[in-house]
């Protein structure tokens, strides 16, 4: 259920409020939801970024109890909009089935060679992946931030305290 709510519902809220700048004509579930995952990955790096910087220590716990109210906040606020909007003649066009009907063939062909590089970059991705010492690095600082409640500030390989590293903090 958490992750139905994180991973759909959240984005989904948050995108109904970039939604209202658009043409009734462009506000499908597909553009509301992928404004609201820009705008998500945006506040994360908005929030992240100065926790990461001044925050020594707690700031694991930090991060996410300020990521997930903004995002709840913002997500209700999208929502709230939304509502109140929709009495005064404001519409979403979440239904897009008939979107393809009165499209020309160029646009279907446009979309058939899109899925085609999707599939073929996905194909690519699995079978083609490599693996370098940042995956491993990167696992293990996830794991030291949650068990230790701070933000690259341990080093991994000899798990004494460090300053930020110039290299990883900030990929």
């Amino acid at each position: 259920m958490s992750f139905i709510f994180w991973l759909l519902i959240i984005p989904l809220g948050i995108g109904l409020l970039p939604a209202a700048l658009l043409p009734e004509k462009d506000r499908s579930a597909g553009t509301v939801f992928l404004a609201g995952y820009l705008f998500y990955f945006a506040l994360f790096e908005l929030i992240g970024i100065p926790v990461v910087i001044f925050k020594v220590y707690h700031g694991y716990s930090l991060l996410v109890l300020l990521f997930a109210v903004a995002t709840v906040v913002l997500a209700v606020s999208g929502v709230m909009y939304t509502c109140f909007a929709s009495k005064k003649n404001y519409r979403l066009s979440l239904v897009s089935k008939d979107r393809m009907k009165g499209s020309s063939l160029e646009d279907k062909l446009f979309w058939l060679l899109f899925l085609v590089i999707l599939a073929f970059q996905m194909y690519m991705s699995f079978t083609m992946a490599s693996f370098d010492g940042d995956d491993s690095y990167y696992v293990v600082q996830g794991v030291i931030a949650q068990q230790k409640d701070t933000l690259y500030r341990i080093d991994p390989n000899t798990g004494i305290s460090f300053p930020l590293d110039a290299r990883h903090d900030l990929l």
